[in-house]
This record gives C-alpha cells, structure tokens and sequence, in this order.
C-alpha cells in the first residue's frame, strides 16, 4: 500500500485545527475544508477548498472533524459532500463525537460506492490534540483500520481498537458520560466538604489519594479548578452535547442511564442559562451560585471523619457511574474490555476502570456511607443533584443482588433495571 502524502481535514475547529498543523509538521500535504470560513484563516500552509467533495478531489484520505452526527451525515451526504465526488480509493476517518447509527448508515453509503470509513473519536482535549497525545478509539474492517493508522499515530499516542464500524463512537460517548459522572460527584461532595469547613484544597488532596481517585481529580482540578484558570479548551455546550448523543445511544440500546440522565440534565441546565459558550469546568461556578458557598467555621465532626465518609460516596459514585457505563455500551455492541481499555487512556478513566477497587464494593457498606452522606449534605442545606442519586441506585441493589456482587452482576442487574436487558445490539434508526 503506498504512503499516505496528501490528507484531507474537514472541519477546522478547536480539535481539527490542530490536527491539520500536527500533519504539515509531519510533512504531509493538508487540504482543508470548513463550513465556517473563518475557522480556518487560522491554518496556515494548507490548501483551502469550499466544499468537502473539492476535499474528496484531492485526497485519497479524508479526515472529518465536525460538530456532531448531523454534521457528519451532511459532510458526507448533503450537497457537494464527499458521495459527490468519493471513488473505492477513498478512506474517511470520522474523529467527530457522532452516533453508531449515523456512521453505520454513512459507512455503508460509502460502501456502496466502493470507498470505506472508520470511527476514530478522540479524547483528552485541546492541549492533547496541540501536541499530538490525544486517545483515539478506531472501529471498523480491519484493512481500513490498518490503512488510518499510520496517519492516526501521527495524532494520539493511545489507539484502541473497538470492533466494528460504530464501536469507537460507541465508547467515546461513554468515556464522556463517565467522565462527567466522576466529575460532578466529586464537585458535589466538595460542595458538602466546603459548606462544612473544609477547604477545597484539603477536600481534593484528600479525594486523590483515596478509593474514588478519578482522571479528573487529578487534571481538571489541579489545572483548571483549584487555580480558578477554567481553561481546559472545551465548552460547557460541547460537553451537553456529547452527553446528549450518549443518551441517544443508550436509548437507540432500549437503555436509561440513572446517573447519565442526571448529569446530562444538570449540563443542560447550566448551559441553557448561559453557559454553553464557558469552559466546561466552569459548572463549578455554576453549582457555586447554587449552593451559594454557606460555610460553617468548623465541621460538627471532625475533619478526618467527615473525608472519610466523603471518600467512600465518591466510590460509590464513580462505581456506580462506571458500571452503568458498561451496562449501555453491552447493551449497544461494545464489549466490557474495549470500553474499559478505552476509559484508561482517556478522560473517564479512574479506580474502577483500572481494576483497583478490591474490597471496596460491599453494596451494604456503601450504602450506609452514602446514606450518612446524603444526610449530612440535607443538614446543611446542599442540594446534592446527581450524588442523591446513588443510595437510591445502592438500595435497588441491595433488594435484589448479594451484599458482595461481582462487577458483572451488577453490570448484568443494572443492564436489566435501565431497559430491556436483552442484550440487543443497539442499532436502532436514527431519529435524525
């Protein structure tokens, strides 16, 4: 197979801006294309078109990197879109965070004609795509795989592969519904740690050094929070975004995430104040004006029992959150090992992902510690959104699965309790 020279990117936005200039410093020559045409003044030393069939034209390779699935079907499909132009040559690279049924149909729209497509949806964000160490995960045949990767690894230095066509966006979605879990958890139980003395500083540190340490406790914060910078490079609105096409996926799957909905909810509603266009990190912010920062001098226990018991609810709720996220992506296709392998090299990975969670998942124990939790944060006028979630989520299990389940039986039992638990594939139409 010849060497990739020439590469298409379509799309040239905060992530696919810095992928076109990771390839011209890898001495490929880069055609652009963006329907926004002042996203790409920014991109100098490439070869600008005005539509992605003139992209097509051009380049055997063609790398897309949009908004969201609708923009994925219209590059392809719509008028003057690569269909217009595509030749069995052609490979298509979707990096976009899109849904499995949209690239399942765009694929084999594709197919059709003789030319292919993989999903390769990226994480780690801006800074990782500025200096080529995002996480990618790859789905699709095997030769089309084979072909992207040479250019991929000029991208990201963790490439998992998922299994077919669709995978990748499959476990792209539920890293970003994990990640947020983990995140708001640990916002919320700070937010109770703050309303009874505590210092942020001191709640954090005490967080990332126990059972619920989570990737986000130890980038976000330390980077963006704590230091009040709130630039992590990616929006409040992009975030409700992808939670939102993890909801679709989860349905599309006969599936309703308890904790995915919850959080999807508390994004929408931050972004839907005005908030679309902040970092993302910025619901703390957000949550801050909520909880409206009422502190008391000293906590009424002490310090040290007060993060013990906060330690144990993010646990729970990173566990919770993670397990769930297993439970959807079966549902839908992507097997446990692929979406774990996926969460370890990417923005949701934590404790749990990594295996390191032994003896911390009695269903008897974290209930009573959550339930203290709850209580305390009721005391103290807090209003725990998606943390008040989790002894409810714990009491289910505890009516019907043993005080010391295994993962794949409450993965099995929370499968059941979201949806059909029929194992179904989750290739359902999409709704458009």
């Amino acid at each position: 197979m010849a060497e990739v020279t020439i590469v298409g990117v379509i799309g040239t936005g905060q992530i696919g801006s810095r992928m076109a200039r990771r390839l011209l410093r890898a001495g490929l020559r880069v055609v652009i294309h963006d329907s926004d045409p002042v996203a790409m003044e920014g991109v100098t030393g490439v070869q600008q078109v005005d539509s992605a069939a003139a992209v097509a034209r051009d380049c055997d390779l063609i790398i897309i990197c949009v908004t969201d699935h609708h923009a994925v079907r219209d590059v392809v499909m719509g008028e003057e879109g690569i269909l217009e132009a595509v030749l069995p040559k052609h490979l298509v690279i979707d990096t976009t965070t899109s849904t499995p049924a949209t690239t399942r149909e765009v694929a084999a729209a594709l197919r059709e004609r003789g030319a292919d497509l993989v999903d390769a949806p990226v994480s780690r964000g801006v800074p990782a795509a500025e200096n080529g160490t995002l996480s990618i995960m790859l789905g699709g045949h095997k030769a089309s795989r084979e072909r992207a990767w040479p250019v991929l690894e000029k991208l990201g230095t963790d490439i998992i592969l998922t299994g077919e066509v669709g995978t990748g966006h499959i476990a792209k979605a539920m890293n970003m519904m994990v990640m947020a879990v983990n995140f708001t958890a640990t916002m919320e139980l700070m937010h109770v740690a703050d309303s009874l003395g505590i210092p942020r500083e001191t709640s954090i540190a005490h967080f990332a050094a126990g059972p619920g340490r989570s990737f986000v406790l130890d980038h976000h914060w330390p980077r963006y929070i704590l230091p009040a910078t709130y630039n992590s490079g990616f929006t409040l609105g992009l975030m409700w975004k992808d939670l939102r096409i993890a909801s679709k996926i989860a349905a599309d799957s006969g599936q309703v995430p308890l904790l995915g909905e919850r959080v999807t909810s508390l994004y929408r509603w931050a972004a839907t104040a005005g908030m679309a266009e902040a970092d993302n990190t910025r619901l703390v912010e957000f949550t801050d004006q909520i909880h409206g920062l009422t502190q008391s001098a000293r906590p009424g226990a002490s310090s040290q029992y007060v993060l013990e018991c906060l330690d144990q609810a993010l646990f729970a709720a990173v566990y919770l959150g993670t397990l769930e996220a297993l439970a959807v992506a079966r549902a839908a296709g992507l097997e446990s090992e692929q979406l774990l392998a996926v969460l370890n090299v990417s923005s949701g990975g934590s404790t749990v992902s990594k295996g390191m969670h032994d003896g911390y998942g009695n269903l008897e124990l974290l209930y009573a510690n959550v339930r203290k939790v709850t209580l305390m944060a009721i005391e103290r006028g807090d209003p725990c959104f998606v943390m008040s979630l989790v002894p409810q989520i714990l009491a289910m299990g505890l009516r019907e699965l043993p005080r010391a389940a295994s993962d794949d039986v409450i993965i099995d039992f929370m499968q059941r309790r979201m949806g059909k638990g029929d194992h179904s594939q989750g290739s359902g139409g999409e709704s458009g």
